[in-house]
């Protein structure tokens, strides 16, 4: 690859964010309202031409139901090089007047540029090709759809309650036009023609934070279990998740600025015959 063809020159970026109050007064929550908030994005740079995004997000809040009623997230992007992301997220916190709270997701991408440098046991890696040349990139299609519920198994004190999760999720992705000497053409790892996987997920979460979006205190515990449904997927894989998250504030009340300590731990382990979407690589981070 030559200077020229390495060199990235970004021209400009313009974001805006725009928080629009439907109803009610601004900036305030009433009783039975709905919030909107959008971020649309625009760029252009020398390797992939025109860049568009807009992120839309709509609160509904009503009936008195913490922290709202149902939310709602978007995300639609375009790149000059054909690429392009669709995304969509629901949550509603009480699904058909109950105190079950349930969720739905769809990501729809294309991309071009990905990067797999192999499973990290096996360390096979050049950062010198990695810098140098397409060796590892490679393009792709994917589609990844999801839907759970969270069934309460105590009382509901605002958004504090200890829950059973239960999900259902299909992931299929796809590479494309690769090139004959690619890390993925001549490694061929598992899924490298394409894969499609059926998951159930059965997890267990214990909310105990004071708020949602803004913690200050408090913790948020999960573990689950998910795996592919023989039939229904191309290899038989299983993953453990678990999560855990600390909040602490440090300063005293109404002390500008606020301090609020936070952690978070995380484990992910994946067994089977593991495709290399759901592999840990060197330098990667994935998730079902």
């Amino acid at each position: 690859i030559s200077q020229i063809e390495m060199l990235k020159i970004t021209f400009f970026t313009l974001k805006i964010l725009l928080c629009l109050l439907m109803s009610g007064p601004a900036f305030s929550q009433s009783k039975d309202s709905v919030r909107y908030g959008m971020l649309p994005g625009f760029s252009y740079d020398s390797d992939q031409g025109v860049n568009i995004s807009i992120d839309l997000q709509r609160f509904n809040y009503g009936d008195g139901i913490t922290p709202f009623k149902n939310f709602s997230k978007y995300r639609a992007s375009y790149r000059g090089i054909g690429a392009y992301t669709f995304s969509l997220y629901r949550d509603h916190v009480s699904t058909f007047n109950t105190d079950k709270r349930s969720s739905f997701d769809v990501l729809i991408s294309q991309n071009y540029g990905n990067y797999f440098p192999g499973y990290t046991v096996d360390g096979e890696f050049s950062k010198e090709r990695f810098d140098s040349t397409s060796f590892y990139q490679f393009d792709s299609f994917l589609l990844n759809v999801g839907v759970d519920t969270r069934v309460p198994l105590s009382a509901i004190i605002g958004i504090k309650r200890t829950d059973i999760k239960v999900g259902l999720r299909v992931v299929h992705e796809k590479p494309f036009d690769l090139e004959t000497n690619s890390f993925m053409a001549t490694n061929r790892p598992t899924g490298w023609e394409g894969s499609t996987y059926a998951f159930i997920e059965l997890g267990y979460l214990k909310e105990n934070r004071d708020h949602e979006f803004r913690s200050k205190s408090g913790s948020l515990a999960s573990v689950s279990l998910k795996t592919s449904v023989p039939g229904l997927s191309n290899s038989w894989i299983a993953q453990i998740y678990s999560e855990y998250r600390i909040f602490k504030q440090v300063t005293k009340p109404g002390i500008i600025p606020e301090v609020v300590f936070a952690q978070r731990f995380l484990l992910n382990q994946t067994i089977g015959n593991i495709p290399y979407r759901f592999a840990p690589s060197l330098g990667g981070s994935v998730s079902a």
